[in-house]
């Protein structure tokens, strides 16, 4: 079978059309061991009755030769696509061709192959086993304690599997994952003072709200006269809209001498996205040993990156938070390490990462009372280039507002 047979014949959804030129037929190994997947289950507390149900998923999936071959291929695929920079991610669904009391498994089950052969491959690389044992034991527990305590199987692969296959790594207090720079919006750096100024893109679609700078229609605020993002280079200049750092995109066009600026960031360059867990230490000087032991990690063992800096997307970079907090919170302290981006996705979504408490946080009061005011929000995304992660966590803004 071709890939696009294989795909359709075992109806997995979620398998991208990037991964065809990698297909092949897998040998049909067992991709986990039943008696190792029962250790784990009895030391989460899964009940018998929840573990037989999952080891006879694995063995309904491990006796059909060609469901196992491709899942094997699967597999691999998970372990290698960071590796590759892939853009596109794995986010598998059900297995059709299983029975209904088993198809509902096959994502956590891939997920859990991927433990061994994603370890094994940093090991070979002279990883400490240490760098990656704690957060994939986390993990595991977390999925097979949900399992055992809902008895429900559904897990969250795009998210959850980095971290069995290693593409999530723990530095610190932050989570990083390489992540291929494709965001469109032009990055210069002023080769005599060592300033960045970033621009929006020239698409046909690119409008921009004069209200708060973000793209039209984010929110569903969609303003008439929204102005349209060009970009033109001519042979001595760079020209465009700016975007200031705290995230809004400005309606002003610059022309950048190309003797005084150059392209510093490139389409496909690779950064490092940082993924932020719950708890304390959000503050700049986590973040910036964070930052500074990942960068290390990844010149040493993976160097053909060449790591160009941070980048991530969230809630948290929202420039309309700047109208609710103090300056000397510790969300806004973070915006002022980074250059903040409007985002074309840039839904909201604050209301799903924020937890509900009871009774509610003063950051949720604030955020309420915003938003019953006729106040919005947005998500944004950031980069922070390597060469000022160090500058990360002092007084004044890494990136300063632009004067214009």
């Amino acid at each position: 079978m071709t890939f696009f047979e294989a795909r359709a014949y075992f109806g997995i959804d979620g398998i991208p059309d990037c991964l065809e030129p990698y297909y092949a037929e897998d040998p049909p190994l067992p991709i986990l061991d039943r008696a190792w997947l029962s250790e784990q289950c009895e030391a989460c507390g899964v009940s018998g009755e929840n573990t037989a149900r999952l080891t006879s998923a694995l063995d309904a999936l491990q006796s059909d030769p060609a469901l196992l071959s491709f899942t094997n291929f699967l597999i691999r695929q998970q372990c290698q696509r960071h590796l590759r920079l892939d853009a596109s991610y794995i986010d598998l669904g059900p297995c059709k061709i299983m029975t209904r009391e088993t198809r509902d498994f096959y994502p956590m089950l891939v997920m859990l192959g991927c433990i061994r052969p994603a370890t094994e491959g940093y090991l070979a690389r002279g990883i400490d086993e240490s760098v990656f044992a704690q957060t994939v034991e986390r993990m595991l527990s977390s999925v097979l304690r949900r399992y055992g305590k809902t008895g429900d199987p559904h897990v969250s692969f795009e998210w959850q599997s980095g971290f069995f296959s290693c593409a999530l790594l723990q530095f610190s207090r932050f989570y990083f994952a390489p992540h291929r720079y494709d965001d469109g919006i032009t990055i210069l750096k002023n080769r005599i003072t060592g300033e960045v100024i970033a621009l929006l893109p020239d698409e046909d679609d690119v409008y921009i709200r004069h209200s708060d700078g973000q793209y039209n229609g984010i929110a569903g605020i969609r303003e008439p006269d929204a102005f349209h993002a060009v970009r033109a280079d001519t042979d001595d200049a760079f020209i465009g809209h700016p975007i200031d750092p705290i995230g809004c995109g400005s309606e002003q066009i610059v022309m950048l001498p190309k003797s005084e600026w150059e392209v510093c960031v490139h389409e496909g360059d690779a950064f490092l996205a940082l993924h932020i867990p719950g708890g304390e230490g959000y503050d700049p000087e986590h973040l910036r040993q964070s930052a500074q032991d990942a960068i290390a990690f990844y010149d040493r063992f993976i160097p053909e990156y060449r790591i160009r800096g941070i980048w991530s997307e969230s809630w948290l970079y929202d420039p309309h938070l700047r109208k609710i907090l103090p300056p000397n919170s510790k969300i806004i302290r973070m915006q002022d390490q980074m250059y903040c981006m409007p985002f074309a996705w840039g839904e909201p979504t604050i209301h799903g990462e924020l937890i509900e408490h009871d009774p509610p946080t003063s950051l949720e009061r604030t955020v309420a009372d915003y938003e019953a005011a006729g106040g919005t929000f947005s998500t944004n995304f950031m980069f922070i280039l390597r060469e000022d992660v160090g500058r990360i966590g002092a007084d004044e803004r890494v990136y300063p507002q632009l004067m214009l």
